[in-house]
């Protein structure tokens, strides 16, 4: 509980940042309500460190379109590479005023935003 953010944006996004300790799993794929697989998902299911070769990958998503060009990634669908260490300085981040964004997309961006890979 203390690790919930406590600024309102964060409290309704919050498992796409939590997701990445669920390490009982090696991968996770995280997809909001509102996307529609138009295709089977097996090969990120079954195959999640396909999208992630390398150990600083800990995050694969779909590309944005913003502004005109394809530039950031999108948080409604993430593969995440599970990791213990790396939810704990997420969430240490949270914490410090300094990194606290708009949205779960543009924190998650500032993160990760070098070591992720679009799918």
């Amino acid at each position: 509980r203390d690790q919930m953010p406590r600024f309102p944006r964060f409290r309704n996004t919050f498992c796409k940042l939590a997701v990445q300790g669920l390490v009982e799993y090696a991968h996770v794929l995280l997809m909001d309500v509102d996307t529609i697989a138009v295709d089977s998902l097996d090969g990120l299911l079954l195959e999640g460190g396909r999208h992630l070769p390398r150990p600083a990958q800990t995050l694969a998503a779909v590309m944005d379109f913003h502004g005109g060009r394809w530039s950031t990634y999108n948080t409604g669908m993430l593969l995440w590479r599970t990791s213990a260490a790396l939810v704990a300085r997420l969430f240490s981040l949270l914490r410090n005023s300094t990194t606290r964004h708009q949205s779960d997309q543009t924190f998650l961006n500032g993160v990760y935003g070098k070591r992720s890979e679009a799918v």
